[in-house]
């Protein structure tokens, strides 16, 4: 299929859905410009010009989707908070029907990201990392079985924050089985074995090696790597994101690698959310592996590209390598 192709077959695809699990965050950017230290330290003075926010962890896999035309479920956990109150009205904005579990004692995860002059200068980090009890994945497994069965894709975007548990993740995968779902993995977890029986993994090289335990500064050591965990995992692919050297395609028969998009990275935040969405997204509207990893390539080039937290469109994807979307 010709590339133009490929990127059509995926946005004339019908009834593509997807129901995204994991961690939901809100990404808030404080910008200001400095011209004055502490007198006591290195530390900078701040003058706040502006504060935006944008969704974050599973949030932003759910805008990805969303923004690709798929219709996009999104259940996680929340505090009782104005944080929740805003990333709810945020993913309802752009389509995304929320089915958060609130909870009392947890407040919303935030990313508060403060910059100077354009550049970074701290994050402040808000959140509970510990796993949620029984009840809450009782809860959540339920929230999840209302779209389950209505659904093409499963995205688990797990960012190690406690919502997605050892148990939750067998009970989804279980579930993705029954309802014979496209099931793809997106864990920062120290090891990816409660995922053994999905369909795809998507980590970078830090991940790797961490679930190896080694370093993999070759492509022929993370070839090993990865033919060994998709054997351990009993998954049929691994699209390996590797920084400037682009990404690698991974299964039991092979691998292709996909060169960067793009020399220019103003901002990696997010990006590797745009890839695992649109590899699995590619892959439910019928497209080939090979042919969807190239379309996650050309995604994630688009979004390194952008100050933040800032999810894939399907215009923008078109216009970016062929020239094709429309406004």
């Amino acid at each position: 299929m010709a590339a133009p192709g490929v990127a059509r077959a995926l946005a004339e695809s019908d009834h593509r859905s997807v129901l995204v699990v994991g961690d939901v965050m809100l990404d808030e950017y404080q910008w200001g410009s400095s011209e004055r230290l502490l007198p006591d330290s290195a530390a900078p003075v701040i003058e706040l010009e502006r504060c935006d926010s944008a969704l974050g962890g599973a949030g932003n896999a759910a805008a990805n989707a969303a923004g690709l035309g798929a219709d996009t479920h999104l259940v996680g956990v929340t505090g009782a908070d104005d944080a929740a109150a805003v990333t709810r009205d945020m993913a309802n904005r752009i389509g995304v029907t929320c089915r958060f579990v609130e909870l009392a004692d947890r407040p919303t995860s935030r990313k508060a990201r403060i910059y100077a002059n354009g550049r970074p200068v701290a994050r402040l980090d808000r959140e509970v990392r510990r796993p949620v009890r029984a009840e809450t994945v009782t809860r959540l497994l339920d929230a999840s079985r209302e779209v389950l069965g209505a659904v093409d894709v499963l995205l688990v975007s797990d960012y190690a924050k406690g919502t997605v548990t050892a148990p939750f993740a067998a009970a989804l995968l279980a579930e993705a089985r029954n309802h014979q779902l496209l099931a793809v993995v997106d864990t920062k977890r120290q090891s990816p074995n409660c995922y053994r029986g999905c369909d795809a993994v998507t980590p970078n090289v830090n991940e790797l090696e961490r679930w190896v335990g080694r370093a993999l500064p070759t492509p022929p050591e993370r070839s090993v790597a990865a033919v060994e965990f998709i054997r351990r995992l009993d998954c049929r692919f691994m699209l390996l994101t590797e920084g400037s050297e682009g990404m690698t395609l991974y299964s039991r028969d092979g691998s292709s690698h996909f060169p960067a998009r793009t020399e220019h990275v103003v901002d990696s935040s997010g990006a590797g959310d745009t890839m695992a969405v649109t590899f699995a997204l590619g892959l439910s509207a019928g497209l080939k592996p090979r042919e969807a990893a190239e379309l996650a390539n050309d995604a994630a080039g688009v979004v390194v590209q952008r100050q933040g937290t800032s999810p894939i469109s399907l215009t923008a994807l078109l216009n970016a390598r062929w020239g094709q979307g429309t406004d």
